[in-house]
């Protein structure tokens, strides 16, 4: 069949790799759609060949014999697989996954599974996959951080139940202990996080300690991630709506790209208008808070700013991120619902059964936190006496300034800016509108 005959084939609806096409004479026919993990793709010279790829079954008079023929042809493919294990080590089959599974995995999950599988690589590289012993395994795994565990197992899983490689995952059920991450670490209160603020103020210059305070009070009082503060621009914030636009992040190499959880309009409250106002927040499209050459902050330089600040406060192994946390406690102080605050903070929560419930009632999210803080704050008092976990510390005594080029998304990201927000603000004109509205028909009534 030509690839164009194939073209005309459509997917069936709840049914995947079943394909059907109306002919000419209104017969049906029905097509098939299967992967097929020992099919070869060759590459570039010197790299190592790929394994996996969908492929065309062929087409079938009735879509009961086209499902037949993909259950026989994945059962097929699923006994080759385990004769192909015999010849794959599991640096061969590391050194391309999880490329070749990417499923829903975001960019940074990709990167989290590289990093995690490489100590299991030093250890089982050149073992072939079908050799893999599990009292090996699981003795391995004693001596190895969760994380590196994980991606492993995950790795081993994809192995299993995509590649069909090996019969069973060596690491599954192992009966570790899960981290509570940081269910158990304290909840930082008001005057932890004005004397964070204080102190980056007093141990550096106020070149560097004015941008690190900025950075410190717009996490904890907008509830910004790190990257997303060092992105904060002068040109997102509506002070008279009380809105701010965040659109964008800034990670390693002064990369910038797409919040996590993509760009959002949340509240600008007044205690991140206070802060700024005395820390010289920056003006104009660059960022709020740079470094002394005018732009984002190196994320290496930052971090070790951030450990002498938080060592100087007498809080060591605090993670900026914590300062997130507060934000979130602070919103729950006031008696903000638990699905506004998701929507102040970004987080996503595609895939969970309270999705339905965030999507009705993201659009008055903004208006309830406002009501809110509208009445008189109530403070946050420290919580917990749990210690935080040390970080893992390297010499600070002098960093290094780089000043590498900054790199940005298109120029016509910017220009989107001042509409979203006027949309966002016109958007509360019009509640307050419709209100007024109201209480006057309901006064006319009475």
């Amino acid at each position: 069949m030509s690839k164009s005959d194939k073209n005309r084939f459509r997917p069936v609806p709840g049914h995947p790799g079943i394909y059907r096409r109306v002919m000419k004479d209104g017969s049906m026919r029905w097509g098939v759609k299967a992967y097929d993990p020992t099919k070869e793709r060759t590459q570039a010279t010197g790299l190592p060949p790929k394994f996996g790829a969908t492929v065309w079954i062929g087409t079938f008079d009735s879509r009961a014999e086209a499902k037949a023929a993909k259950r026989a042809f994945e059962e097929k493919a699923k006994s080759s697989g385990f004769r192909k294990a015999g010849r794959t080590t599991v640096a061969q089959y590391a050194s391309r996954w999880p490329e070749i599974h990417p499923k829903d995995r975001s960019e940074s999950t990709l990167r989290t599974y590289r990093e995690g599988v490489k100590r299991f690589v030093e250890r089982f590289g050149e073992v072939l996959v079908r050799d893999l012993d599990r009292s090996e395994c699981v003795a391995w795994a004693e001596s190895e951080p969760d994380w590196s565990v994980n991606a492993a197992r995950i790795m081993l899983a994809d192995m299993r139940d995509m590649d069909y490689l090996i019969a069973f995952n060596p690491l599954e059920k192992l009966g570790r202990t899960r981290s509570r991450g940081r269910k158990g670490w304290p909840v930082l209160g008001d005057s932890e996080v004005e004397g964070l603020i204080d102190t980056a103020q007093s141990i550096f210059v106020p070149e560097v300690g004015k941008p690190i305070a900025g950075l410190i009070a717009t996490s904890a009082y907008l509830g910004l991630r790190k990257s997303e503060a060092v992105a904060l621009s002068s040109e997102c914030v509506d002070p008279v709506g009380r809105r701010v636009l965040v659109d964008l992040q800034v990670g390693k190499k002064r990369v910038a790209r797409d919040p996590k959880t993509g760009e959002r309009v949340i509240v600008l409250t007044s205690q991140a208008i206070e802060a700024w106002s005395r820390l010289d927040a920056k003006s104009g499209s660059g960022p709020m808070f740079p470094m002394d050459d005018g732009q984002y902050w190196e994320t290496s330089n930052l971090y070790d700013r951030w450990v002498q600040v938080a060592a100087a406060s007498g809080i060591p192994g605090l993670q900026f991120h914590e300062l997130r946390r507060y934000h979130a406690t602070w919103l729950d102080k006031q008696g903000i619902d638990l699905w506004a605050i998701a929507v102040q903070l970004g987080h996503g929560v595609s895939g969970h059964e309270t999705t339905q419930g965030y999507i009705e009632k993201r659009n008055n999210a903004l208006e309830h936190i406002d009501a809110a803080l509208a009445e008189k704050t109530k403070p946050l008092e420290l919580q917990g006496r749990a210690e935080f976990r040390p970080p893992r510390l390297r010499q600070v005594d002098s960093v290094e300034m780089p000043n590498r080029n900054l790199t940005d998304k298109s120029s016509g990201l910017r220009a989107q800016r001042t509409k979203l927000l006027q949309d966002a603000r016109s958007k509360s004109d019009r509640e307050i509108v419709r209100e007024n509205k109201t209480e006057e028909g309901s006064g006319d009534q009475e």
